[in-house]
């Protein structure tokens, strides 16, 4: 992204109930001040894909030619002026919504406008019509979907009585799809267009290149993916005696015992990565245990914490380990020493 700032201009309002002629965005060094008034998120969606492409292809002495760019957004009309910002900038809005620091709500809103560009960018748009089926019950997930526009039923249907129920009705920002790219197991629900909806599908790869390229992707990430485990009694995408399978790279480890110690699981947490193999034992929620090759207890997890890669699997039931892999201390003690050790190996220099 061009490091230049630059002013978009509301030259038509075109309905948008949050924007009015007149109102300046300013976007520098990839981050976006509402100068005058609000951020619409449909229009940062609809206008920054083209604006990046614009200003890449710009030369950093060349003058910003004119340029006008239009919202896409149902019924919206809203127009913007791209101009050389001058002046002082305002105070730096952090997520699409508007409002500072958004840790919750639609996934799309906790993006910063960057990121979001980003990823509408590497999605494919699908328009459906009221009552298309956009994802089948009980098939394998290969892309995350978000909603850019529209609402869309999430339903289950009781194999034995063929009766629907509706668990869900997601609008404009939110997604679905996630869990069963994480768990590896099929879709537990089905959605359909409860009216016109216009959907992104960001593909299993697509995603994993965003999420390997930011950090805050990452973090986002993890965070709704924790949220719906708990909110939506989903834990773990299993019934009980089932097992879960997934990968770090999509759901981190410390997210993923935080998860499991939330829900009181009991059972046996298995990771690969290549030949080496660990097991961390869960008793009501509780890590009884570490194991990781010759590591056992305290320092078998703290090792294991440092793995950003790797496949696991948990599996319901009473776990048995020897005894000298018993830990010492409690799971939100063993959580808060990894992370200490964490952010140390990031703070050693790396050799030239």
């Amino acid at each position: 992204m061009s490091a230049r700032r630059i002013a978009l201009k509301v030259i038509e309002q075109g309905g948008c109930p949050l924007l009015r002629t007149g109102e300046r965005w300013i976007l520098e060094n990839g981050r976006l001040d509402a100068a005058d008034g609000a951020v619409c998120a449909h229009a940062v969606c609809s206008v920054f894909p083209t604006l990046e492409r614009m200003l890449e292809s710009s030369s950093p002495g060349q003058a910003l030619p004119e340029a006008t760019l239009h919202c896409n957004g149902a019924g919206c009309a809203v127009a913007f002026l791209v101009q050389e910002a001058i002046g002082a900038g305002a105070a730096p809005l952090t997520a699409l919504s508007g409002r500072q620091g958004a840790a919750s709500g639609p996934f799309l809103a906790r993006l910063s406008p960057v990121l979001a560009g980003k990823l509408v960018a590497a999605a494919k748009p699908f328009t459906f019509a009221a009552g298309d089926s956009i994802l089948q019950e009980g098939v394998m997930g290969e892309a995350l979907h978000v909603i850019g526009d529209g609402e869309v039923e999430v339903v289950r249907k009781n194999p034995q009585t063929g009766q629907e129920t509706l668990l869900a009705v997601l609008g404009w920002g939110e997604c679905f799809g996630e869990m069963s790219l994480v768990t590896g197991e099929p879709t537990s629900a089905a959605v359909r267009a409860r009216g016109p909806v216009k959907i992104l599908a960001l593909s299993r790869n697509k995603l994993e290149d965003l999420l390997a390229s930011s950090p805050e992707l990452n973090r986002i990430f993890a965070h709704l993916l924790a949220d719906r485990l708990r909110a939506l009694n989903l834990t773990l995408q299993a019934e009980r005696g089932r097992g879960i399978r997934g990968k770090l790279s999509m759901l981190t480890l410390g997210d993923l015992v935080q998860t499991l110690h939330a829900s009181r699981r009991t059972g046996t947490l298995t990771i690969h990565k290549k030949t080496e193999e660990a097991r961390v034992y869960f008793v009501g929620g509780q890590i009884k245990a570490a194991e990781l090759g010759e590591h056992e207890s305290d320092e078998a997890f703290y090792d294991l914490s440092l793995w950003l890669d790797g496949d696991f699997a948990f599996a319901e039931g009473q776990p048995a380990w020897p005894e000298s892999a018993a830990v010492t201390r409690d799971t939100m003690g063993l959580l808060m020493e990894s992370l200490r050790r964490f952010d140390e190996t990031q703070r050693i220099p790396k050799p030239d």
